[in-house]
């Protein structure tokens, strides 16, 4: 199963880079349930050989795995993708930041429904600061997961507003 969605993912990554695309996502949903051993087992690999691809064609690659990735981070960080889309739950990135490369960041972190789409402006800002001082200042703010729908354009604005320019640590 695992050489076959490979082999299905290879030719969709390539006609998407030839469309335009200059960066793909990829993930794993199930990884941060499995453990590291398990992960490298049956994972690793095909995420490898997923980013060098899209390295190959000229692109950037950002892997995301839901859930608290942390025993498994440094192995997603070794696959080379450019991006680590971090989830909510990880408790802390910022012990990560020295195994990235120089051309590595992460993504993501804020919690999409406590603090993007029920929080106050305020702590939406305070949750952006926080961020970005865990993790040294090597990280795109964004969602740790998929924002919920009915979160507020006020909110949504807040939000865009505290990662905008000029906010970094």
């Amino acid at each position: 199963m695992r050489l076959l969605r490979s082999r299905y993912a290879i030719p969709f990554i390539t006609l998407q880079v030839e469309a335009g695309a200059h960066c793909i996502g990829i993930g794993d949903a199930f990884c941060s349930q499995i453990g590291a051993g398990p992960y490298r087992e049956l994972a690793f690999e095909r995420e490898k050989r997923l980013v060098d691809h899209i390295h190959s064609l000229g692109a950037k690659a950002k892997l995301h795995v839901c859930g608290n990735t942390a025993p498994i981070m440094k192995d997603m960080i070794a696959t080379g993708a450019d991006i680590l889309d971090v989830d909510h739950l990880v408790p802390d990135m910022g012990i990560f930041t020295g195994f990235l490369s120089p051309t590595q960041v992460f993504s993501g972190k804020s919690d999409p429904v406590g603090i993007i789409q029920n929080a106050t402006p305020e702590q939406i800002a305070e949750s952006v600061r926080d961020c970005r001082e865990e993790a040294g200042g090597r990280v795109i703010v964004s969602a740790g997961c998929e924002v919920p729908p009915d979160t507020s354009l006020e909110n949504m604005r807040a939000f865009r507003q505290a990662a905008g320019p000029g906010t970094s640590p």
